[in-house]
């Protein structure tokens, strides 16, 4: 980030940088905040902050999804009639913080929960969101939920023969899921992915492709090294294409061209740390709570699977993420505290 901020700072005008600069820092805000606390009191404590901002998720999430649905203000967009919930018109930002929030519903309130009314209440709940989630016609959310709980679970159970249950629960799940899609017609645009000869020719696909193919050519005639700098991508864009407010679409391709081949290597290694540490702390030995789970699930979902969606734009799900980032390495903070001490 700081070699970014250095080259916006020298070559571009501030209006391009500073809110891409506030919402990195609000990340990093949030990550020490949720640090600070979990680290310096007990689950008890931080549980009944992190379950009240849960409780208020899936209000959030509910109320306003199923409130468009009924007075008909659904949008009609790529084929499909789209839910955005509190993201007016923005369904793919509702459709990634129903995914935080489902994640952590599931982990967080539903797991642990000691109650069988309390687990059903909660799993109605989910299946609710679940129900919005896909309304809001995202097919690549869609197909990442499966992919982060499928991941999640194969690197939390040791054995063999429990992954090799895993493979064919999944592989199950969906034929069954595709036959659904395929007979119910529950949403138009999952099944073009199924049945359609042009599934790569539909608007945001293609709209997609444009975007890589034009800035990967507009990029040979900037730095190759260090890029064009924090947020100057929508900028660079334009002066190519002539098309405005266009994002880039793609992490990889954003980091490239604004951080250049040094700001891609940083953030590959920061990716690859990421997922190495939060891997290897997932069992359920010191990570009771499923803190980390979450936090892992949420990384692979939307920071690693999630790379085409512009996360990094989209402040409320970060935040979330980074909460959950805080907690998790507060919690394997203390548990190397009490084996230091154990071991002493």
């Amino acid at each position: 980030m700081g070699l970014t901020i250095a080259v916006s700072v020298i070559g571009n005008p501030i209006r391009d940088y500073v809110p891409s600069l506030i919402r990195y820092l609000i990340y990093i805000g949030v990550f020490n905040l949720f640090y600070t606390i979990h680290l310096n009191r007990d689950w008890n404590h931080t549980g009944r902050i992190v379950r009240a901002f849960i409780y208020t998720g899936i209000f959030i999430s509910l109320f306003f999804g199923f409130l468009e649905i009924a007075t008909g203000q659904v949008e009609y967009l790529n084929e499909d009639y789209r839910v955005a919930g509190p993201f007016k018109f923005h369904q793919l930002a509702y459709a990634m913080f129903l995914f935080c929030i489902m994640i952590s519903t599931d982990f967080i309130i539903i797991r642990k929960s000691r109650s069988v009314l309390r687990k059903i209440f909660f799993g109605i709940l989910w299946m609710l969101m679940f129900y919005l989630f896909v309304r809001t016609g995202s097919r690549a959310m869609f197909v990442i939920l499966f992919i982060t709980y499928f991941v999640v679970f194969f690197f939390a159970f040791k054995s063999l023969k429990k992954r090799f249950l895993l493979i064919t629960a999944f592989c199950i799940i969906a034929l069954a899921g595709a036959f659904a899609i395929l007979q119910l017609n529950i949403s138009p645009r999952l099944k073009t992915l199924f049945v359609s000869k042009d599934v790569g020719t539909d608007s945001s696909t293609a709209s997609r492709i444009a975007i890589h193919m034009n800035a990967f050519e507009a990029f040979k005639k900037e730095s190759k090294v260090y890029g064009i700098g924090m947020g100057a991508f929508t900028r660079f864009y334009k002066n190519a294409t002539g098309a405005d407010d266009i994002a880039a679409h793609n992490n990889y391709l954003l980091f490239l061209i604004e951080g250049g081949v040094i700001g891609l290597i940083l953030f590959l290694g920061h990716q690859i740390y990421m997922f190495k540490w939060l891997k290897k702390s997932i069992h359920s030995e010191f990570d009771s709570q499923n803190i980390v789970k979450v936090a892992f699930a949420l990384f692979v979902g939307i920071d690693v699977l999630g790379f085409l969606q512009n996360n990094y734009y989209f402040t409320e799900s970060e935040a979330i993420i980074w909460c959950f980032y805080g907690l998790a390495f507060a919690e394997i903070r203390k548990h190397k505290r009490v084996q230091s001490t154990s071991n002493s």
